[in-house]
């Protein structure tokens, strides 16, 4: 499924946040836009929405 118009928003305004930080860059994963650290992916843009990968000691 392509990305929607919201979708498309909200990678606009991830991209100017955290593309400016070292070592993260914008892919897909499965599909959907995300962003990656290395090879771990750390956040995705999904549904309208911005998913957040946290470790255990997040929590």
């Amino acid at each position: 499924m392509p990305p929607t118009a919201i979708d498309l928003s909200h990678k606009q305004v991830l991209d100017a946040m955290l593309l400016k930080l070292s070592g993260v860059e914008a892919g897909e994963m499965t599909g959907l836009l995300a962003y990656f650290v290395g090879k771990k992916m750390f956040a995705c843009i999904c549904n309208g929405g911005v998913g957040v990968r946290l470790s255990a000691s997040e929590f």
